[in-house]
């Protein structure tokens, strides 16, 4: 091979070794912008989301409210209900006692 074919074959092989770094570079950025995109698409969803995260924390913490509501409310009426049904036994002691003593 002559030195012109030699060169212009130097020549062609920088050429494609520049095409192929500057395509290996174009890769790399494009994956950097694809991952800095879903990075920001994650923090978008985040933020548009966070009213529905905080409502449902208040909701959450209203339904743990109820609940313990209920469950003293439940507890009150248990007192009461036995109570009444204490006052009833002690009603009917009364009327068996007081009839023992009418038929004596």
């Amino acid at each position: 091979m002559s030195g012109p074919v030699l060169r212009q074959l130097a020549a062609t092989w920088g050429k494609w070794y520049e095409l192929i770094e500057e395509k290996r570079a174009a890769e790399q950025q494009a994956e950097m912008d694809s991952m800095t995109d879903q990075r920001n698409a994650m923090i978008l969803k985040k933020f548009m989301h966070r009213d529905m995260a905080k409502a449902w924390a208040t909701w959450m913490e209203l339904h743990d409210m109820f609940a313990l509501i209920r469950r003293a409310a439940g507890r009150m009426m248990n007192r009461v209900i036995a109570g009444s049904f204490e006052r009833w036994v002690e009603y009917v002691d009364e009327i068996i006692e007081t009839r023992t003593k009418i038929q004596r």
